[in-house]
């Protein structure tokens, strides 16, 4: 008989996962938070450790695990406001944003003052359309004399849709030149200044404040080192190699793609096809990234440059690891969607993991697309946006790697099934586009794919003014309003899997 653990045995497990933690060894941290948590005699210790492994899952960027640890630590844990604000900001990034808020009103509970949970649950207030409930929060700190960056960056996202464009700008200014205030909280305080005035066309202030926004982002961008990277990926990914690795394939036929660039209609794809009653939205998920290190912990060398380097075992392995998550998620579904545009470099291990599966290639033209990427604070790193000569430098490999690929596919005996759309085509004719993406993913079609402005999930993606209005046409050709400025873009031209170029 197995005797019973003991308190010292827990703490044992919660000790090595806090050392583990500070280390920024995730992976171990979850593991030694979770076994300590299962064995945990008393709340205490349970809660705590609960708590910890959340905060290793949200460092990972795995916010299912994260949201579903912190609602277990939450009731044991119930005057700690660091719990539900975690949880918060998890449910955020998931943008399910109603949950999100109801949890910054817990946090406000315990902490009335905490001016985080405030600018947050201002921002969640906004994207649920909850216009009013979010001015009175504002108006209530303004009461209480809170000045915070944050707090007017919410405000900001307010008057993106309530036209308030010269108070919101006054808020924000009042911080440009407090020392206090970062680096990076500066620049996505100018990001918003330029959509404020771009919403009040007002479009060469905009271009100067998005211009001084991307100045203050140092991340370097090597634009050599990209294009020498992506003619390597073309000449490893041969369509024999392909067919090698698909010795490992998988069955699945759930798997959906949506790839691009950045702001080339992604969400809209989504929206479209996740409202198809057996479509699940899998959103940006990060399970293919996953992937990949799991192949590079095997290998020890990159597998979107070096796919000699991987087996079909190794194929069988990640394809198990992806469709354990499609398990999770899709509850069911026949199909689950995964909106990250930068997985176009792994759509080659795709071909070979999922043979029947989907790849949904978004595409738009070139200039709206580089003024969108030029215009957005990302959340990640993406440095190929700050400068425009780095932009066009970064759309040049993602076309030649979308020529690619289709020349690739189109020589397979077992490809993926492939749909492109245009998004100035789709914003025109909805419907049709929506009918052939079904018919893509092999479905029934659902009138409910018509309405993307009432979608299932609340898209933090979109920018608050854009909640809510479905399909609008009134980006597509968003560069003749800067047509000063876009000549690093002028020579780009849209990719396509059927291009032979």
């Amino acid at each position: 008989m197995v005797p019973p653990p003991n308190r010292n045995e827990a703490a044992a497990y919660f000790n090595r996962g806090l050392a583990a933690l500070k280390a920024g060894r995730l992976q171990p941290a979850a593991a030694d938070f979770n076994h300590a948590a299962k064995i945990a005699q008393d709340s205490n210790t349970r809660g705590a450790a609960l708590l910890n492994l959340g905060m290793a899952y949200y460092r990972a960027h795995q916010h299912e695990p994260a949201v579903d640890a912190f609602r277990q630590a939450e009731p044991l844990r119930p005057k700690d406001p660091m719990v539900p604000m975690m949880l918060a900001m998890s449910l955020h990034t998931l943008e399910r944003v109603s949950e999100a808020a109801a949890a910054c009103e817990r946090v406000q509970k315990i902490t009335p003052d905490d001016v985080r949970s405030m600018a947050l649950l201002v921002d969640c207030l906004v994207r649920a359309k909850r216009d009013e409930d979010a001015r009175k929060k504002v108006e209530h700190a303004d009461r209480m004399g809170i000045i915070d960056p944050g707090l007017d960056e919410a405000y900001a996202l307010l008057a993106m849709r309530t036209g308030d464009v010269d108070v919101a700008i006054a808020r924000i200014q009042r911080h440009q030149d407090n020392p206090t205030v970062d680096k990076l909280t500066r620049a996505r305080m100018l990001y918003l200044i330029g959509d404020l005035l771009d919403r009040a066309g007002r479009y060469d202030e905009a271009w100067d404040a998005y211009v001084r926004a991307n100045d203050a982002r140092t991340e370097p961008f090597d634009a050599g080192k990209w294009s020498g990277s992506i003619d390597q990926l073309c000449d490893a990914w041969t369509p024999d190699q392909i067919t090698r690795l698909q010795a490992g394939a998988s069955d699945d036929d759930r798997a959906v793609l949506i790839v691009g660039m950045p702001r080339s209609g992604t969400t809209l794809a989504e929206l479209t096809v996740g409202r198809h009653p057996r479509v699940t939205m899998g959103g940006e998920m990060t399970v293919f990234g996953n992937v990949y290190q799991r192949i590079l912990s095997q290998t020890r060398l990159p597998p979107d440059l070096r796919p000699d380097a991987i087996t079909p075992e190794i194929v069988a392995d990640a394809a198990r690891f992806y469709s354990a998550e499609l398990d999770r998620m899709g509850l069911g579904a026949k199909r689950v969607t995964n909106k990250m545009p930068m997985n176009v470099p792994l759509l080659g291990l795709f071909a070979a993991m999922y043979p029947n599966g989907t790849i949904i290639h978004c595409r738009r033209d070139p200039r709206d697309v580089c003024l969108s990427c030029y215009f957005r604070n990302f959340k990640h790193e993406s440095p190929f946006t700050n400068r425009p000569d780095w932009l066009a430098a970064y759309y040049e490999g993602y076309s030649k790697m979308i020529r690619h690929w289709g020349r690739a596919f189109e020589t397979l005996e077992r490809s993926p099934r492939l749909y492109e759309l245009t998004y100035e085509e789709m914003v025109a004719d909805h419907e049709s586009h929506a009918r052939g993406l079904i018919e893509t993913l092999r479905l029934e079609w659902d009138d409910a794919c018509l309405d993307v402005g009432g979608g299932r999930r609340e898209a933090a993606t979109l920018r608050t003014d854009q909640v809510g209005k479905g399909v609008y046409k009134s980006s597509s050709g968003r560069h003749t309003k800067y047509a000063a400025h876009v000549g690093p873009w002028e020579h780009l031209r849209t990719p396509s899997f059927s291009d032979r170029g």
